[in-house]
């Protein structure tokens, strides 16, 4: 399977490419509300994506604990939601710069919500990231009150 390598904290994690409907530069957010942000540490802002507003999560600050270093080699991956067709959001990546193929055939479930499988790659051991559990993190309005699944976010 074609994926996507990145780094979180130093360590290789992959999305599947085919999850990936765009790659973009890292671009300039629009900010959220100081609620929204204490609320969702890892939601980075609102983008502009062709006219239309998508949510961003920070995948290193959700997973790690640190926002994606401001580098040339992080980038922003457009992603579906999973059961919301239509429904896009951004993922802040660091070091996305390489795809590799990984076999499925030495996949090793994890029980890490963030964590879909573990795979072998050309470093060692890759972490496939979950996007699910990820998302809905921010489309849950009881956890939320600013966020919703239309996208209608308190910015500033």
């Amino acid at each position: 399977m074609l994926m996507l390598l990145f780094q979180v904290e130093d360590e290789p994690w992959a999305i599947a490419a085919a999850e990936v409907t765009d790659l973009i530069s890292l671009a300039s957010l629009q900010t959220l509300s100081s609620v929204v942000s204490e609320q969702s540490l890892q939601l980075a802002g609102v983008l502009d994506y062709h006219g239309e507003s998508l949510p961003v999560v920070d995948v290193s600050a959700a997973v790690g604990g640190q926002p994606a270093p401001q580098a040339l080699s992080t980038r922003i991956a457009v992603v579906e939601s999973e059961g919301d067709e239509g429904l896009r959001y951004g993922l802040i990546l660091d070091r996305a710069y390489e795809t590799a193929y990984l076999s499925e055939e030495v996949c090793l479930p994890l029980y890490d919500r963030y964590i879909h499988s573990a795979m072998k790659g050309p470093q060692g051991l890759v972490r496939r990231l979950a996007i699910a559990p990820l998302l809905n993190q921010i489309k849950q309005p009881a956890a939320h009150p600013a966020t919703h699944q239309n996208h209608q976010l308190v910015i500033q």
